[in-house]
């Protein structure tokens, strides 16, 4: 241990002894006596201008040291969509499927959810990161093009892209919040905006479809429970709903939802809400979750 701290403590010396050498005592010898001069007294402090000049540069144009390449536009994008719709889209082709005019953007800099990772002084350490804005998510990733998590588009909507032919669909159970988490089976199901559509209740259970109006929010509410608005993503989702009571004292406490998204073809096979349906459910809201 006192190895180590002594390391430490003669970087933590040496660094700012090196910078002062390289970038301010090797220019003045040049200017002074010469390059030739120059290097011959300072060559160590010059190997080292050079590398790090180098290592910067790549920290700041987003290159790869532990791949020792820049990671391609084409596969960011294909490690995002990946990562943003698993089981959903393998790739730009299955996307473009659905999203025929949309084109996936990278960034380096500029990103568009800031974070310290996007800070100069981050980058010139080397911590940075790319993002890649898809149709209703960003995904950011690291450096080597590891996909590390993702930023929901505006909710309002402005920043989402709609698909050709925008449907969404949701599967889910609702109970109360906390502490009891006891399933309610007197709510009920609303379109909002004026949107028309296919509700189904099973206990506590539901289904919902809409074509008309994708856009628009599905309500649940009860006669003891705040309404709890779920804000759709265009696609098909899993949802756990956790109504708020009436009696909350707060009142921004609206309840709140978990939720996953799943393929077509598992929305069509779970919406009955059996029991061999539920049996199927990935966990999406953990030990309180009554399914």
């Amino acid at each position: 241990m006192e190895l180590l701290l002594l390391l430490f403590g003669i970087t933590v010396l040496a660094v700012p002894v090196m910078l002062f050498r390289a970038f301010v005592l090797l220019p003045h010898a040049a200017r002074t006596y010469g390059w030739k001069h120059a290097l011959y007294v300072y060559k160590f402090s010059a190997a080292f201008a050079v590398v790090l000049t180098v290592y910067e540069a790549g920290n700041l144009t987003g290159f790869s040291w532990h791949r020792m390449r820049y990671v391609s536009d084409a596969e960011l994008i294909q490690n995002a969509i990946r990562f943003a719709y698993p089981r959903i889209y393998d790739d730009l082709a299955a996307l473009h499927v659905d999203y025929p005019s949309f084109e996936p953007k990278v960034r380096y800099w500029g990103l568009w959810y800031r974070s310290s990772d996007d800070r100069l002084l981050n980058r010139l350490l080397g911590f940075s990161n790319y993002q890649v804005k898809l149709p209703d998510v960003v995904v950011t990733l690291s450096i080597d093009g590891r996909a590390r998590y993702t930023h929901q588009c505006d909710a309002e909507g402005r920043d989402i892209t709609a698909p050709a032919h925008p449907v969404f669909g949701v599967i889910g159970t609702a109970q109360r919040e906390t502490p009891t988490h006891d399933p309610v089976t007197d709510f009920q199901l609303d379109w909002a905006d004026g949107a028309q559509g296919e509700l189904s209740q099973t206990g506590h259970c539901f289904a919902a479809y809409s074509q008309s109006n994708p856009s628009a929010a599905l309500t649940i509410s009860s006669a003891d429970s705040k309404p709890l608005e779920i804000r759709p993503r265009f696609g098909f989702y899993l949802v756990a709903a956790q109504l708020a009571p009436k009696t909350a004292e707060k009142t921004w406490i609206k309840g709140q939802y978990s939720q996953r998204r799943i393929t077509l073809q598992e929305f069509l096979k779970w919406k009955s809400c059996s029991a061999a349906a539920k049996e199927e459910w990935p966990d999406i809201a953990g030990e309180w979750w009554q399914r």
